[in-house]
């Protein structure tokens, strides 16, 4: 199936979003574990200062990895204005606009619970009721769809500018930035203690705080509203929106910076300096995307890359939730006939190699699956 869809692109879609929203899907589910996969395979392994980017943090620290799950929040927020200015009227609120916002919400919230949430156990033992990336975009979604109908660009910046104030003070004065001593997990453990005993999952296996840094969830879903909406500002030359947004980027990455030496720069509770960072990298690279995507026109070889971005949610879950599927599918590929023990790659390869082939496979499963659903749209 020839996936063709750079060429002619909707003038009301930004190419560059899609662009990026794409790279950080493939990032996420197809880059990592092949290159994982060829470390095992490769004698000696790849670099070290490779492999440590594509790990997280453990704790403090800002590693590729870790720019994954906030860049795909920000590009959630960059994606407001095309999925909800046409759903006000005159610039109101509508009925049928929170309706929307609140069917996105329920249903992003549940898909959270269904890829890791371990919603198919059906078992209050083992549901986690807040544990995942596409639940931190739900709560930015709401926000952004409250504060998106405001005219003025400065309004709108304050409630994205007093999260991060609101936040730092919590976190400063409420504990120290430990594990066990900050107070977004001790707040998590509070509120989880409520929902499920000692023992449960939410209270003894999670690396993340959730309900705290809702803050921060909302804080980078705004800027990447603002982000986009500066981009489609068609009173504004595109050079012009560009190197604003650059400015605004290298702004938050020195506050980002600056503010580390106070408050430590860690993923897993999403402090203000870890925020400030995430967002700034997001809108840097967003600005780089827009220029040589958008003002350049330069789209040769970003098919794969774009169909993953137009249907990010869609590889996401599917990746998660039939990611065996694509396996097995590789499997029959590369492991030969069960009953026939001489068969199959490992004939001619060490096994550690069949995995990066396997890999390669299912990643290329997985596109052709996006291609399919993309071919099934445009029938309809």
């Amino acid at each position: 199936m020839k996936i063709k869809i750079c060429e002619k692109y909707p003038e009301n879609r930004l190419f560059c979003l899609d662009l990026l929203r794409g790279i950080d899907m493939m990032l996420l589910l197809c880059f990592g574990s092949l290159v994982h996969a060829i470390n095992r395979a490769v004698d000696g392994g790849l670099p070290k200062a490779l492999m440590n980017q594509i790990t997280h943090a453990s704790w403090e620290g800002f590693q590729l990895w870790d720019i994954i799950m906030p860049l795909f929040i920000f590009m959630c927020g960059a994606a407001v204005p095309f999925a909800l200015t046409k759903r006000l009227k005159d610039g109101r609120f509508t009925l049928d606009y929170w309706k929307h916002v609140g069917t996105r919400f329920v249903v992003l919230w549940v898909l959270g619970m269904c890829v890791q949430g371990n919603l198919s156990t059906y078992s209050a033992k083992y549901i986690n009721y807040f544990s995942n990336t596409l639940q931190t975009i739900a709560i930015g979604y709401v926000i952004a769809a409250l504060i998106l109908p405001i005219k003025s660009r400065i309004i709108r910046l304050i409630p994205a500018i007093g999260v991060f104030v609101i936040y730092a003070l919590l976190l400063h004065f409420g504990g120290d930035y430990s594990r066990s001593g900050n107070l977004a997990i001790k707040v998590d453990k509070a509120v989880f203690s409520l929902l499920v005993p000692e023992t449960h999952g939410m209270m003894t296996e999670s690396k993340y705080a959730w309900i705290l840094p809702s803050f921060m969830y909302a804080g980078m879903t705004l800027f990447g509203m603002e982000s986009a909406k500066l981009l489609i500002d068609n009173t504004i030359s595109k050079w012009r929106r560009a190197n604003i947004l650059i400015a605004a980027a290298f702004t938050l990455l020195a506050l980002g910076y600056l503010l580390s030496f106070i408050i430590p720069v860690i993923k897993p509770i999403f402090t203000p300096s870890f925020t400030l960072l995430a967002i700034g990298w997001s809108m840097l690279s967003l600005a780089i995307l827009f220029i040589l995507t958008d003002i350049l026109n330069f789209r040769y070889g970003m098919s794969i890359p774009i169909l993953f971005g137009q249907y990010a949610l869609f590889a996401y879950v599917t990746a998660h939730i039939f990611g065996g599927i694509y396996y097995s599918i590789s499997a029959f590929f590369t492991n030969g006939i069960s009953h026939l023990p001489e068969s199959g790659l490992k004939l001619y390869m060490s096994k550690e190699w069949v995995e990066v082939i396997r890999r390669i496979i299912a990643i290329s499963a997985m596109t052709y699956i996006l291609a399919i659903r993309r071919a099934l749209e445009k029938l309809r």
